[in-house]
């Protein structure tokens, strides 16, 4: 199994006294996925789970695009 980075090590990732709300979030995942699909289930998991997320995809589209 693959041992994974801490989030605030991952690229893109930054530390914010002015944090994100949940749809704005949720925005961002949509936005780096290129999708018009229904994300409003995301707004059940926690805050960090969902910054966690958006890190995660954002390094996997940073990869894909080099």
């Amino acid at each position: 199994m693959q041992a994974f980075e801490p989030v605030e090590r991952l690229p893109g990732f930054r530390l914010s006294k002015w944090s994100m709300t949940k749809e704005k979030l949720i925005d961002v995942i949509r936005t780096s996925l290129k999708t018009n699909a229904e994300l409003r289930f995301l707004l059940q998991i926690k805050e960090k789970e969902l910054e966690t997320l958006v890190a995660c995809i954002r390094q996997r589209t940073d990869q894909v695009g080099k």
